[in-house]
């Protein structure tokens, strides 16, 4: 994902056109359609592997999946193309619509179903659930994760775990606060990004503006804006246990170290204890 904010005046967008814009969207049409060519699946497929490493590690072999929150379906993709029975839900419609080109294009099958992460349902228990790239930040308040918990829970098999990244309260105070940038994601995608912390909620609010190079050489305007809560590790642990879930690692995400207190994004996994 290229991020060329410090050379911002070497560029200039010839034609300054605004044919579309849409107010106060999250995960809207306009940024479905850019999710992936602006990159942010890349996220799911270094995760991918990562998991892979935990459940060598815990010698556990899947056989169905639930990927919750899948957006453009670029995870539960990857692992419906292992003979993997995968569902993949979101809440947004037009991610879903993405999701379900991408597997016919990949000729793999994935169950996609439209459902709000707290209130979901699927057609059976399964192995393993996951849930990527701070997904579960948009639940802002605790009682609703805990309300998360309960519905993976209640969809895992016994002993079936749940493999969930997070950012940290910590994160969204220092990492995200009240920052403003300007730059190419990539050679046809322009990005205008604010941050806003609310210290008192908890939160921060990201607001951003595409500009997406048309066929015809204007530039299409979207907006977005995304509020995500950070959770601290005792908190996700407490929440997890309140679920009937069980800690069983967490770590620093992409690595196999305990997380400290500076730690940016978490990786925990949770299990359904008989």
């Amino acid at each position: 994902m290229k991020n060329d904010s410090s050379n911002f005046n070497n560029y200039h967008i010839s034609k300054p056109a605004v044919v579309v814009a849409m107010q106060g969207s999250t995960y809207g049409m306009g940024f479905a359609q850019v999710y992936d060519k602006a990159g942010f699946s890349s996220f799911s497929e270094r995760m991918i592997p990562y998991i892979d490493q935990q459940l060598e590690r815990l010698n556990i072999q899947p056989q169905s999946v639930l990927d919750l929150a899948c957006g453009t379906g670029t995870a539960a993709i990857l692992l419906a193309k292992r003979g993997l029975r995968v569902y993949g839900v979101d809440g947004s419609q037009h991610m879903l619509e993405i999701a379900k080109q991408k597997a016919a294009e990949e000729k793999v099958h994935v169950e996609f179903l439209l459902s709000d992460m707290r209130s979901f349902t699927i057609p059976e228990k399964v192995d393993l659930a996951v849930s990527l790239y701070d997904s579960l930040n948009y639940i802002v308040k605790l009682k609703e994760l805990v309300s998360v918990f309960v519905r993976v829970r209640e969809h895992l098999k016994e002993n079936g775990c749940f493999m969930f990244d997070i950012n940290t309260l910590y994160n969204m105070k220092y990492g995200w606060d009240n920052r403003f940038s300007v730059f190419w994601m990539t050679d046809d995608i322009f990005v205008i990004e604010s941050n806003v912390h609310d210290q008192g909620r908890r939160t921060t609010t990201k607001s951003f503006t595409f500009f997406v190079k048309r066929e015809d050489e204007l530039f299409e305007r979207i907006l977005e804006e995304h509020t995500e809560r950070g959770y601290t590790a005792n908190e996700i642990e407490g929440a997890l246990t309140d679920a009937g879930l069980e800690l069983v690692s967490c770590y620093e995400c992409f690595t196999f170290t305990k997380p400290q207190l500076e730690a940016g994004r978490i990786f925990c996994i949770g299990k359904n204890l008989p």
